[in-house]
């Protein structure tokens, strides 16, 4: 490892341990094998603020997939083990500052050299949405996702042993429509233009009435000033 220095920290860069956390940074693969992780890790403590900056890219040799589940997505774990090469980076920089005045006090940036040999092993990595399996990545480029809402029965949710039939909820959506309840394994809502004065943050930014509180219950009704979501039950 390759470690360069300035100034004085506080502690023996040995003794550290660093989380961080999911809002902080993120991990994701872009090729079956291909990794990268960023994030940041912020501590105070006796009037010394310290900050951490990781930046890792590396090519595994194996990876699993964890199937998805009633509880969680599918996602995926990737290792390399020996030799850290073939193009890879991984380095962890701290910087120490006076929490009172911004001064800086000390600074340290790790890098692995291609030689280091040991375990490199990422888990957990959460599927994106445009990968092969997941949607297609027209539909996510063009940020169709950000504008649909897709209900799911419980009994019909991937990882699960399905329903023997669609006969009640919480096993499969509820719409409701002037000709009665319609019960789907699977609906898809979207929205119509505005209607009025919205936030982009609330929940029904974009759907009225039922459609706007996520639950087991849509609706259907006839466009009009007040309601004009699209809602389709999918079988």
């Amino acid at each position: 490892m390759d470690i360069q220095r300035g100034g004085s920290l506080s502690r023996d860069l040995s003794l550290d341990a660093v989380n961080v956390r999911p809002a902080n940074g993120a991990c994701w693969w872009s090729e079956a094998l291909a990794v990268e992780c960023t994030g940041t890790a912020v501590e105070v403590s006796q009037g010394v603020r310290r900050e951490y900056t990781l930046d890792l890219a590396f090519r595994g040799d194996t990876y699993q997939v964890r199937s998805a589940s009633a509880a969680d997505v599918r996602r995926r774990d990737v290792v390399r083990r020996g030799a850290f090469s073939n193009g890879g980076r991984w380095t962890v920089s701290v910087r120490e500052t006076n929490h009172a005045t911004g001064q800086l006090i000390g600074w340290a940036d790790m890098m692995l050299t291609p030689s280091a040999v040991g375990t490199h092993e990422v888990t957990g990595i959460r599927y994106a949405l445009d990968v092969p399996n997941e949607l297609p990545r027209w539909f996510v480029e063009n940020e169709w996702h950000e504008l649909l809402v897709v209900g799911i029965g419980r009994g019909f949710v991937p990882g699960r042993q399905p329903a023997a039939n669609c006969a009640h909820v919480p096993d499969c959506i509820a719409i409701a429509a002037h000709a009665g309840l319609r019960l789907s394994p699977l609906v898809v809502a979207a929205p119509g233009p505005p209607l009025g004065s919205r936030s982009a943050l609330a929940p029904g930014s974009g759907f009225e009435g039922s459609n706007a509180v996520p639950g087991d219950l849509f609706e259907r009704r006839a466009v009009s000033e007040v309601f004009n979501d699209d809602v389709l039950p999918v079988k």
